[in-house]
């Protein structure tokens, strides 16, 4: 539920099914995610809770804005080419 709720939030949100979602609901720090974060120098709290969950969301949203999660999920594949 962790990974699904904030990308149905974001799916919800980019189709403008529903055009008040904020975006930081809806990025997903999934493992990849934060393995990526702490190499780029992004701190993230464990999601442990909802609490946690949202504050994450929202410290990747400020990062990244629109792109959401992607930059980070995307790191590993493309990290070579951007070094």
């Amino acid at each position: 539920m962790r990974i699904k709720i904030p990308l149905i939030l974001r799916e919800l949100r980019c189709q403008g099914v529903y055009n008040n979602i904020p975006g930081y609901l809806c990025c997903v720090p999934d493992e990849r995610v934060k393995i990526s974060s702490k190499e780029v120098g992004i701190t993230i709290p464990n999601v442990t809770s909802l609490n946690s969950l949202l504050k994450a969301s929202k410290i990747i949203y400020d990062n990244f804005g629109d792109l959401y999660d992607i930059p980070l999920f995307a790191y590993d594949d493309i990290k070579e080419d951007i070094i």
